[in-house]
């Protein structure tokens, strides 16, 4: 394969389509192989640098144990420079060994043999797919942005860390294809950390010397704490283009829900280690900061998206009337503006219901509850036909223009995603109320699955 421009190169549009995504298998199999008699694996070799041949080009005199031994310890030559993980090792006979970064494909080759490590079925890991040297003029090839790396690291730790937390919160029951067995804190947490230490790694070179203040390795309780401060790192990004918008909305639907989530991991931790949880101590740099460290409103739980009254609102859907009738340019700015006006209507009803619910009482029961029994038939189906009222009144409207039912709560929430896409669509400069939107439909959502498990319907 000739020395070639990079995928970083000027020629990319975007520098983390240099990155693929597969099944990491090192954890769960250390010493499970697949092997290929007479397949040699497609594409190059990363101990193998065209450039670099007299230092780089695998090893010889070796067997064919001793090639999957180099990949079972993720070896390479000496005048190799790249660091990858290894995920197969070609033996060539009679002794020559080459190791690769991925391997889906093959092609025959009578003298080779594919040794192509098993899979595991719970855990990914992020595979840098450069495996060029320098740009075709000789030079070479520019470096990617650290924050490049970071913006693929983050959603494939919150995946991990998910799997993980379903895993260790199930560990009394057996799960197929793992070797790893939960319920040791030693062990496990050595397994957590693996599986975030390719998000650590990109953070740190972001970060710098800070990182080991706010964001330390092997300390578990800051986990959640760093992932935060990676998406408010790639905030500017998205601003300035560099992110798109659509993949930045996708990572912070996984992280606004990944509460819970990680509720039930730290939890199942303290249960193994016989621990008391601990809340890190919250940093103060405006540097590592962004809104998603601010809390919501404590009333309603709601993130204001705008101050819009609902007169404003009218006044938008009158002008949105006339420029919805308008054609071309004048057509786009409608779409825009409604759009807006639908993310201001959303927010108000979102903040409207959950002042709503305050006035029903916690969860636990309290007022609902107790209109339920003590007041078994008249209070109760006064409030219910109250409570109907008013849900009426905030959700008609906005269901109008999502084009949903308001009597329905999920198809509220389905449509909401469509709203939220419809705002993306507007640019950057509706960076800030996509997020509140995210924000705002993770709370909501998350309040009625508290409230429907104590008092189902």
């Amino acid at each position: 394969m000739p020395c070639q421009l990079g995928m970083l190169g000027k020629d990319s549009p975007n520098a983390w389509e240099r990155f693929t995504v597969q099944y990491n298998g090192e954890a769960f199999h250390p010493n499970q192989f697949d092997v290929h008699q007479g397949k040699m694996c497609k594409g190059e070799p990363y101990t193998r640098d065209q450039c670099e041949l007299a230092n780089c080009n695998g090893w010889s005199g070796v067997t064919q144990q001793d090639c999957q031994d180099k990949c079972h310890n993720n070896e390479k030559p000496v005048g190799c420079q790249q660091d990858f993980q290894c995920v197969a090792a070609v033996f060539e006979a009679p002794n020559w060994c080459q190791l690769y970064s991925t391997c889906t494909e093959f092609h025959v080759d009578s003298n080779a043999v594919s040794i192509v490590k098993k899979p595991s079925p719970f855990f990914l890991q992020m595979v840098d797919g450069d495996e060029t040297c320098r740009g075709s003029n000789g030079t070479e090839s520019e470096p990617h942005p650290p924050e490049a790396t970071l913006a693929t690291a983050l959603p494939l730790a919150i995946i991990n860390l998910t799997n993980f937390s379903g895993l260790i919160t199930t560990r009394n029951l057996s799960h197929m294809g793992m070797e790893h067995h939960f319920g040791n804190l030693g062990s496990d947490l050595q397994l957590l950390y693996d599986k975030v230490e390719g998000f650590y790694k990109a953070l740190h070179e972001v970060m710098g010397e800070d990182a080991e203040v706010l964001c330390p390795r092997n300390n578990y309780i800051f986990i959640e704490h760093c992932l935060k401060i990676a998406t408010c790192l790639l905030d500017p990004m998205v601003k300035a283009g560099q992110v798109p918008m659509a993949f930045y909305a996708s990572m912070l639907e996984q992280l606004v829900n990944f509460e819970i989530t990680w509720q039930g991991l730290v939890q199942a931790l303290a249960e193994e280690g016989n621990v008391t949880i601990v809340t890190p101590v919250q940093h103060e740099s405006s540097k590592y900061h962004c809104d998603l460290f601010d809390t919501a409103d404590g009333t309603t739980l709601a993130v204001p998206i705008t101050n819009t009254s609902l007169l404003s609102l009218r006044h938008q859907d009158k002008s949105l009337s006339h420029q919805e009738g308008q054609e071309g340019q004048e057509g786009q700015e409608g779409q825009e503006s409604q759009a807006f006006a639908t993310a201001a209507a959303l927010s108000h009803a979102v903040r409207a219901t959950h002042e709503l619910l305050d006035s029903l009482g916690d969860a636990s029961g309290d007022a609902m509850g107790d209109w339920q029994t003590q007041n078994a038939s008249m209070d109760f189906q006064r409030i219910k036909k109250q409570f109907q009222s008013q849900w009426d009144a905030m959700w008609l409207p906005v269901c109008r223009k999502m084009n949903c039912d308001h009597t329905n709560f999920w198809d509220i929430i389905l449509s909401s995603y469509g709203q939220t896409m419809a705002l993306m669509q507007t640019g950057p400069r509706a960076f800030a109320k996509v997020k509140a939107e995210i924000r705002n439909r993770a709370a909501l959502q998350r309040r009625f699955q508290e409230r429907l498990a104590v008092h189902p319907v």
